[in-house]
């Protein structure tokens, strides 16, 4: 059960044909798969332009490089990181070339690609170009991260086959999650002991995997001393990509299971739980913790969202069980008025809690944020 997610998706079987045009209707009726979005921030907002391959993540710092040919790259990462400089910098037909060729060597990243080349044509206002890519991907059973709610859609609307496409797209979308699953990757630490080990779980932010939220939860204390967990969501945003509503049962109850099942096949210190994730993973770390979904020391939220259920109540429970919590926010980030509006309960309440406010840091993971994991786990477990 606690191994490495595999990434590929075998394309849904539904009758596309079925799917037709016109109507008034909500695209994507079905309430268990509806999504609640709130507070982009202008970085996602523009992004969601064709919402990128998830493999690209919610948070991918921007990390320029020199590369200039599809042949100096060794991992479809540097592909990534280049393209990303390419599109920051409007230099949109490099990028067509650059893409062009990393198809030709890394052909198992198909999707990600046709991804990658939708966002190039949107951002060049091609928006006919971008609907081929998106029509001929979902020809082939892919599906994207099309939201027709968010406002950096509009665009798209004014032509009017983006309603079928979106529509085939949702279909799909829902088609996947009737088969899906939360999931968990447990890392052992590397430095042995006799008896339990502090568990910390780490939860990815939407638009995200598993993944990508490895690549940043790391330092060493976590690599040394804890057991560590990343739980994925069972929520499809794109066809590898994933998200978290801000109520969620369904989270909740395999957030729980999972957590029972690691506690009971894995030498857990039960006293010594931390849970921390990065927006709207940040926010449903925030209602985990305080609303006792799972017993915590404490959570660390990155740039989270304000959890639906977030009360005084909750929150004076919470500190009546010793739990701790650290936010740390973005001055740029479009979620800082909700983590104060948390904040000034916490004061109120007297919930021992830390708020660091980054200047100039939009919704992304800070610099040096291994160092400000050890410092929050540090802060929550202090006494314990």
């Amino acid at each position: 059960m606690f191994t490495a997610l595999d990434r590929q998706f075998e394309p849904a079987g539904i009758d596309l044909a079925n799917v037709k045009d016109g109507g008034d209707g909500p695209i994507g009726e079905d309430p268990a798969a509806c999504r609640h979005i709130t507070g982009l921030s202008k970085e996602e907002m523009r992004r969601a332009t064709t919402i990128f391959a998830a493999t690209f993540g919610l948070l991918l710092p921007l990390l320029y490089c020199a590369i200039t040919k599809t042949d100096e790259v060794s991992s479809f990462i540097e592909v990534e990181h280049k393209l990303v400089e390419l599109i920051e910098n409007e230099e949109f037909q490099e990028a067509i070339d650059f893409l062009e060729g990393a198809a030709e060597k890394f052909p198992e990243q198909d999707y990600e690609l046709r991804s990658y080349l939708g966002v190039i044509y949107a951002h060049k206002g091609d928006y006919e170009k971008c609907l081929d890519i998106w029509e001929a991907g979902i020809d082939e059973g892919y599906f994207f991260e099309i939201d027709p709610q968010l406002e950096i859609f509009e665009p798209f609307k004014e032509h009017r086959r983006f309603r079928v496409i979106a529509e085939k797209n949702e279909a799909l979308r829902v088609a996947a999650l009737k088969g899906s699953k939360s999931k968990a990757k447990v890392l052992m630490p590397t430095k042995g002991q006799d008896g339990e080990y502090p568990l910390f779980i780490a939860l990815h932010g939407s638009g995200s995997s598993t993944e990508w939220a490895e690549k940043y939860w790391r330092s060493k204390q976590l690599q040394k001393r804890f057991i560590v967990v990343f739980i994925q969501s069972y929520l499809y945003d794109g066809m590898k990509s994933y998200g978290w509503r801000r109520f969620d049962p369904r989270a909740r109850r395999d957030i729980q299971e999972l957590y029972d099942d690691i506690v009971s096949q894995y030498p857990v210190n039960t006293n010594q739980v931390v849970i921390g994730g990065v927006s709207a993973g940040g926010a449903m770390a925030i209602d985990v913790s305080i609303d006792g979904v799972i017993p915590t020391a404490g959570f660390i939220g990155v740039c989270p969202g304000k959890p639906t259920e977030f009360d005084k109540m909750k929150v004076r429970m919470a500190r009546e069980k010793n739990i701790k919590g650290v936010i740390i926010g973005g001055e740029e980030d479009e979620n800082l008025p909700f983590q104060k509006e948390m904040v000034k309960v916490f004061r109120r309440e007297h919930f021992p809690h830390e708020f660091i406010v980054v200047p100039g840091m939009g919704r992304t993971y800070p610099s040096n944020f291994s160092k400000k994991i050890d410092h929050a786990v540090d802060y929550i477990l202090g006494a314990r």
